[in-house]
């Protein structure tokens, strides 16, 4: 950013914490960023409509309305300054929260005990896309980087992995492959060695061909499946046979991303857990991955250890990113301060439970945003999708990077 002193406004009902704040915003970056304070949302609001706000932090855990108060000073802020970006400070305790202000029109969250690590580069990564809220489910889809004079238009790759087995990957994937499909064409690639679980949920009619196909150079046109439920939307289907399924090539699978790289604005990759040399290929081949992690301590262990493989890996992208699901009903789950400390970060999303929902929409073969949109669950992938785009444009301005998993 080259304009200098660009002003933050803070809206927090008391003076707690104001320094560290402050702090945490002036000091991030090339100290382009200063810090004002307002304690009420009407004089905000009349302090947007003056002009010369670059960003909006507002601190939802200090609103002493609630939580239904903190929505409505979202929507407000978002009426008034519809172009700034909206970061939301809230509490570890606060995700439920956090989720919903997203869905109301916040650009991001930053947990508060974080704040310090996190906040400052948040501002800078939002104020670097031209302060778009992605995050909003009718956002504006932000514009691509030129390609270089000449070259093939290539699609964003986008790789989700599992820390470990059934932790909901491909539910996952399904649903941000859905999400980037309302603004163009997306490609959804079961690229796994065994048994693929999409098309038994889709249950899609007349298709013959799947990734093993593709992989033995099948044409494309004929091994994916087109979402007639989901425009935009297409499909390469995991094995569906015994003999179909065995170890991918690393070669072939990366030759086959990049061919489905041209033919999509967006290819999702549903990974296994595995640091085979296929999957490194189609980590390397990809321009974000994602760790799938359930809020279990075996699982975190996992994922601390598997992120730390991958950003080893020379050409994996940098850094590793982490998606937080519930999806069992555990009696003890990880608070989420205790998973970042275990992994050195806050998550990329955190994706709350509803089993029945999922299932309903399993049972009706549908991405469950699909089925429900004003669900809680269904607004955190939405916001998922639009982190994942503002990361991926991000970085390719050179504009964001993060540290990688503490060793």
């Amino acid at each position: 950013m080259s304009e200098r002193n660009m002003l933050v406004l803070l809206i927090q009902d008391g003076m707690d914490g104001v320094e560290s704040i402050r702090n945490a915003v002036t000091s991030s970056g090339d100290g382009t960023l200063r810090l004002q304070c307002i304690k009420s949302l009407p004089t905000a609001l009349a302090r947007i409509a003056g002009g010369g706000v670059a960003a909006v932090v507002l601190d939802v855990s200090a609103r002493t309305g609630g939580s239904q108060d903190a929505l409505e000073a979202v929507r407000q802020i978002r009426r008034a300054a519809p172009q700034a970006p909206l970061l939301v400070l809230c509490g570890a305790a606060d995700e439920a929260l956090a989720v919903r202000a997203l869905r109301a029109g916040a650009t991001d969250h930053v947990i508060r005990e974080h704040m310090a690590a996190r906040l400052g580069p948040a501002l800078q990564a939002a104020l670097s896309i031209d302060a778009a809220p992605v995050r909003h489910p009718e956002r504006r889809r932000p514009e691509r980087v030129a390609p270089v004079a000449g070259a093939a238009r290539r699609g964003t790759v986008v790789a989700f992995m599992g820390a470990k087995g059934g932790v909901g990957t491909t539910t996952v994937a399904l649903n941000v492959a859905y999400v980037l499909a309302q603004g163009g064409r997306v490609i959804l690639a079961e690229m796994r060695p065994e048994f693929g679980t999409l098309a038994p949920y889709l249950a899609p009619h007349g298709l013959a061909r799947n990734v093993t196909h593709a992989l033995q150079g099948a044409p494309l046109s004929g091994c994916l499946w087109s979402s007639k439920t989901m425009p935009g939307l297409s499909v390469l289907f995991g094995p569906q046979t015994a003999a179909e399924c065995g170890p991918l090539a690393p070669d072939a699978a990366r030759a086959l991303v990049g061919e489905l790289a041209l033919l999509a604005d967006y290819v999702v990759l549903d990974l296994p857990f595995s640091v085979s040399a296929a999957n490194r290929a189609l980590v390397e081949s990809s321009d974000s991955v994602e760790l799938v992690v359930d809020r279990d301590s075996l699982c975190v262990q996992a994922a601390r250890w598997l992120g730390q493989e991958i950003e080893s890996w020379s050409g994996a992208p940098q850094p590793v990113e982490i998606v937080l699901v519930n999806r069992a009903a555990l009696v003890s789950p990880m608070s989420l301060g205790d998973i970042d400390a275990q992994l050195g970060r806050a998550p990329l999303a955190v994706v709350p439970p509803a089993a029945d929902l999922c299932a309903t929409a399993a049972n009706l073969h549908l991405a469950l945003v699909a089925l429900q949109p004003e669900s809680l669950i269904a607004g955190s992938l939405v916001a998922l999708s639009g982190s994942l785009e503002t990361l991926v444009l991000a970085a390719a301005r050179l504009v964001f990077r993060q540290e990688p998993l503490h060793a």
